[in-house]
């Protein structure tokens, strides 16, 4: 029998439950709410919803009746259903922090131990704080680190020996699938990984199994919370609590007991993991906070553990609290984790397969798409999937036509809010019904069908987006944070199997149902796959030997017709045979049969032309040795002496930087001379009205840029820039082979994107405060942070760094980054790479061929180049889910409009799509934020350097600072017409080091131009020397000393420009874009910075260098400067008196 005190327990805790669900919340009369399923007291709608089918299926269903946004209540709590993409993306990203919280649900309180974790946590600071860690987790391995990819294809690898020893049988991929993934998974929380045959990783299956189960259950409890009575909060994790209540015959669940002994598992085998690494293949085991080292962090788990250790010290920079990092918390983030990331890429592995079951047509043309692009000579790599173009749409589709989450994760509105017009109450929940989305008739053409060639464009030749209403990994800030690691699996793991593998439907016939079971995975139901090997040991035509690099050239005849040659070579290797020539691989045929099949039966086959390599070889090699004749009545400028094919080479300085020695050349061979590397002739320019003609009066002349060398083929023509030259293969490798706007050449493609970036920076004009505000905003945060540095010796560089970053950002993309953030880390390092490379004196940029061989400069900036492509890819995708036309603010906003503009071939557009492919884009954001963050951080730098030079100089600059601005008010844009000092300062900064000493180089585009009175050939490269313009003593009185008074009148009245040789930004078509948001910068930095602190010489005594390292930008050797806060700054704060 019940105690009385129990009794009365229960009497009170229903009589609470019915009063809760009869008497529901009030809304307000004068709100519009969604329209809504009828309801009734206590139940709800839950009579009037559909009882059979699945879920996602049902609320699309009630959609058609009740339109796309609707409402059904379950005892007093409203769920609003939405099923249309602009409706979807307003709730996860325009007004993502409105609804990023998660309602409780019985079930997954069970799972997440009360909302701990990131996937079912409530919006919070414990939410908030391990996503921001986890997020920093997953940035360890983005495509710049090899390590995640080598660890996909080895589990892949081990996978795919393991099917190939099940050759010829049927079985069930699940278990398979499940042990590869999971190992993946471990490696990245843990850094280990388990044998297949381990206990523990089917003891791991059999858990998830039951979790996955137990929560496709349509349980009374999550509707009903009342009936999980005497089931206090901490008891929903407890099983044995749990158990107790069951036992006692108290409202029994066996779902609910199943499940939460599933979940006791899980936490027990993630603890002991948690507590203890293996590590490698022993079976050692080490504590972690033993094992744990700050120097190494390359886990998830370390992260964790790292900001667990940073707030249990209380660092004052950790800014975490450790009761949101206490052990349980970590478990449960780790839980949610380990089983996403598991389950979603195991889930959409095995519906792929299913679907290629389906369409064996389609299977067997991905294997072409593999065959011809990748053979059999190597596995594939992630750096194949801009080729394997229609199993990457094949992936695209599978994720649309059976999303991994049908109905994502119900949202919670966390502030009254609206979505389309409709009110929406604080505490509503908010469901997104993806299936609706991913099958709507209005976006999708037949969108049950399973169509992959929906996302390739007509022609095959790129993927394409064809609707915004696909979001298969949500949207906003609680998108999924895998997504990265989720999409390189699936494409390795299908390339990789379909290039071993031929699946087919086992002998009983049974194909796979495709109908699904939904749970938090949308899982297929258990199948059987017969597996086949598809045979790399393929019959290849006799072959004459081959040499590396050369192949097999130096066994060919050397004289003789070349037909005659191969039919006398067809009697000794046969009718077919092959050769090799470097590493590509041709087929002589000599019989018709044969022929007759090429040519006919399968002409489609073998219908492409390739590209004629030793042709152009011997081509190119005459090309070097003799050079273009000239004519000879033409005038052309002086030149160096030249060698045959290393011209000018041995004739040029060796030693100084290069801007340097082409001045001293002036002086013997005058403003204008040539000089000559192979066959390609050079014009250097060191005089300002020459200059002035090259880049304004004849700028369509001469906007060319240099021809890079090709990425397919190093033997073209050299660089004219000498030993220390950083254009050629360098830039290539920056500018992807002329993308962007920077190294582009002059046509279509560089007038559209210049046009566009034009665009942008027109949206921060003058009249717009948003930028001076953003600007000012950085500038404030880094000036907070230099003042925790009072009194000590600080690098300037990575916190101007970032300030300069997170404008560019903001006008990029409208989104900045904080000092800690790994996403930043990742900026700074490639950004430093990147720099460091072009600075170094590469032989590979004055001879390109010698790419052949291994050089670590362009290894680095191979790595770094695809550490940035990376990480503004990945901003790019999700800046296209987030995409909307009325919302134009950035720069990619704008590139993407007219992305769009040209895919939708509007009349208005004249876009061509492919000059505006993502890659397109990407090369373009790529040149502006690398340009933009650098000129301005640099010269920031060089400024307070000269400063430190000349103290006395500072000292005058910040009383024009105190006498016209004080300390009332920070600077602004306005005060430029005041600060005249200041501004001169910056003007002589810019002359003295300029920020390109050596502008970009141009390209003369027609035949009969002319520099002065002198020819200039069609294609000749023009360089302008802009630190001979700069520092020419026929122009500036004492031009190698700083005098920042030369920009101002005498009196000191107003600014004037001494000399038309200052060209520090260059002028005509191609100067720079950025010219106006930089002298803004540079004004805003210097006048915030000198108003509130004395930068001074550190206590050693070492000034900085004025040297500097040449690069795509003249940036300044690293130094030290002492921070000390102004005393009168001090004294105006501690009164109260500064306002921003």
């Amino acid at each position: 029998a019940l105690q009385a005190g129990t009794m009365w327990e229960l009497l009170i805790l229903l009589l609470s439950t019915l009063a809760y669900f009869f008497w529901p919340k009030g809304k307000s009369p004068a709100a519009k709410y969604p329209n809504s399923l009828p309801a009734l007291p206590l139940v709800g709608s839950l009579p009037f919803l559909p009882r059979h089918g699945h879920q996602h299926e049902n609320f699309f269903k009630l959609q058609k009746k009740y339109g796309p946004i609707y409402s059904l209540r379950l005892g007093s709590k409203t769920t609003v259903i939405v099923g249309e993409h602009q409706l979807a993306r307003e709730v996860l990203i325009k007004k993502g922090k409105d609804f990023a919280g998660r309602p409780q649900v019985v079930t997954l309180g069970i799972l997440s131990d009360n909302q701990k974790g990131i996937a079912f946590a409530d919006h919070g600071a414990q939410w908030q704080l391990h996503r921001k860690l986890v997020k920093a987790a997953f940035s360890l391995y983005k495509d710049g680190n090899q390590r995640l990819e080598e660890t996909i294809c080895q589990e892949i690898r081990l996978f795919s020996d393991l099917l190939a020893t099940k050759n010829g049988q049927s079985l069930d991929l699940s278990l398979l699938v499940f042990l590869a993934v999971t190992n993946i998974m471990c490696f990245i929380c843990f850094n280990f990984a388990y044998k297949y045959e381990d206990p523990e990783l089917e003891i791991m299956h059999r858990n998830n199994n039951g979790i996955l189960d137990m929560l496709s259950k349509n349980t009374i409890v999550d509707i009903f919370p009342g009936l999980k009575v005497r089931m206090k909060t901490a008891q929903l994790s407890n099983p044995s609590a749990l158990r107790g209540v069951l036992r006692n015959k108290i409202f029994p669940n066996k779902t609910l007991e199943i499940l939460s002994n599933c979940v006791k598992m899980r936490n027990q085998l993630l603890h002991e993991i948690f507590g203890k690494y293996k590590v490698g293949d022993e079976a050692e085991d080490i504590i972690s906070q033993e094992n744990f080292s700050s120097d190494s962090i390359t886990t998830i788990l370390d992260i964790l553990i790292q900001a667990q250790v940073n707030a249990d010290s209380n660092k004052a920079d950790a800014g975490q609290d450790s009761k949101l990092l206490s052990d349980r918390h970590i478990l449960i983030t780790l839980g949610d984790i380990f089983g996403a990331g598991v389950e979603t890429t195991a889930s959409v592995v095995q519906w792929t397969v299913a679907f290629l079951l389906h369409y064996p047509q389609l299977k067997k043309k991905i294997q072409e798409e593999i065959d011809q692009n990748i053979g059999f000579s190597r596995t594939p790599a992630l750096s194949d999937r801009n080729r394997l173009l229609l199993l990457e749409a094949t992936i695209r589709e599978v994720l649309r036509i059976r999303p991994v989450a049908p109905v994502l994760i119900p949202h919670k509105a966390m502030v009254d809010s609206s979505i389309g017009g409709y009110s929406i109450d604080k505490g509503t929940n908010v469901i997104i019904n993806l299936w609706a989305l991913h099958h709507s008739e209005k976006e999708w053409d037949q969108p049950d069908k399973f169509m992959p060639e929906r996302f390739l464009d007509p022609t095959g030749s790129h993927l394409i987006s064809p609707s915004l209403s696909y979001l298969p990994f949500g949207a906003g800030p609680r998108t999924c944070v895998g997504e990265m690691l989720a999409r390189k699996e699936l494409f390795l793991f299908t390339a990789w199997l379909l290039q071993r593998f031929d699946f087919e439907v086992p002998d009983d016939g049974h194909l796979p149902s495709l109908d699904g079971i939904p749970s938090v995975v949308f899982m297929i139901e258990p199948f059987k796959v017969k597996i086949k090997g598809k045979s790399p040991a393929a019959k290849y035509p006799n072959s004459l030997p081959a040499l590396p690099l050369v192949g097999s050239l130096p066994f060919l005849p050397r004289h003789g017709h070349q037909h005659e040659n191969f039919f006398k070579l067809q009697k000794k290797y046969g009718p077919i045979y092959s050769l090799r020539l470097g590493s590509k691989t041709t087929v002589i045929v000599g019989e018709h049969q044969l022929a007759r099949e090429v040519l006919i039966k399968k002409g489609k086959d073998f219908a492409g032309r390739p590209q004629v390599l030793l042709i152009l070889l011997l081509f190119t090699l005459t090309y070097f040795i003799w050079p273009k004749g000239k004519s000879p009545a033409a005038k052309y400028p002086n030149s160096l002496p030249a060698l045959p094919l290393v011209g000018s080479l041995p004739f040029l300085p060796r030693h100084g930087h290069q801007h340097e020695n082409f001045f001293k050349l002036q002086k013997k061979y005058g403003p204008i001379y040539s000089l000559r590397l192979g066959s390609k002739t050079t014009v250097i320019v060191g005089e300002h009205q020459l200059a002035r003609e090259v880049l304004i009066k004849k700028g369509k002349d001469f906007a060319g840029r240099p021809q890079v060398v090709s990425s397919a083929l190093c033997l073209l023509p050299l660089h004219p820039l000498g030993l220390h030259c950083d254009w050629r293969v360098t830039l290539d490798i920056l500018s992807d082979s002329q993308k962007g706007i920077a190294f582009a050449d002059d046509g279509a493609l560089w007038h559209l994107h210049r046009k566009l970036v034009q665009a942008t920076f027109a949206l921060f004009k003058d009249g717009n405060q948003t930028l001076d505000n953003m600007i000012c905003q950085e500038i404030s945060l880094l000036s907070d942070f230099l003042a925790t540095q009072n009194g000590q010796s600080v690098d300037l560089s990575s916190p101007v760094f970032l300030a300069v970053t997170n404008i560019m950002c903001f006008i990029c993309f409208n989104f900045t980054f904080k000092s800690g953030d790994p996403e930043f880390k990742i900026i700074e390092h490639y950004t430093a790479g990147i720099m460091d490379a072009l600075g170094q004196n590469t032989m590979v940029d004055i001879f390109p061929m010698l790419k052949i061989f291994p050089n670590k400069t362009l290894q680095l900036m191979r790595n770094c180049v695809k550490m940035r492509e990376e990480f503004l890819s990945e901003i790019i995708g999700k800046h296209k889910e987030n995409f909307s036309s009325d919302s134009i603010t950035t720069m990619l906003d704008i590139l993407i409009q007219a992305q769009v503009n040209a895919d939708s071939n509007k009349a208005d557009s004249g876009q061509d799509s492919k000059l505006l492919s993502d890659r397109h884009i990407l090369i373009t954001l790529g040149d502006i934020f690398g340009a933009g963050v650098e000129t301005t951080a640099s010269v920031v730098q060089w400024t307070v350097a000269f400063l430190l030079h000349y103290p006395q100089l500072k000292k005058k600059i910040q009383e024009e600072i105190d006498q016209n601005i004080g300390f009332s008010r920070t600077p602004a844009l306005s005060d430029r017409n005041r600060l005249l000092l200041l501004e001169a300062t910056i003007r002589e900064v810019l002359r003295i080091r300029p920020v390109a000493p050596v502008l970009i180089p141009h390209k003369a585009m027609v035949d009969s131009s002319s520099i002065g009175n002198y020819a200039i050939d069609k294609g000749t490269n023009v360089i302008i020397n802009l630190w001979a313009l700069h520092h020419s003593e026929k122009e500036w009185d004492q031009p190698d000393k700083f005098m920042p008074e030369r920009f101002l009148h005498p009196t000191g009245s107003h600014l004037i420009s001494p000399s038309l040789s200052y060209l520090p930004f260059g002028a005509g078509p191609r100067t720079c874009v950025g010219e106006m948001l930089a002298r803004k910068e540079l004004f805003l930095f210097t006048a915030w910075l000198l108003q509130r602190f004395d930068f001074e010489v550190p206590d050693d005594g070492h000034l900085p260098s004025l040297d500097g390292i040449p690069s795509v930008v003249f940036m300044i050797e690293p130094f030290k400067v002492k921070i000390k806060v102004r005393e009168a700054w001090r004294e105006a704060q501690a009164e109260g008196s500064t306002q921003n």
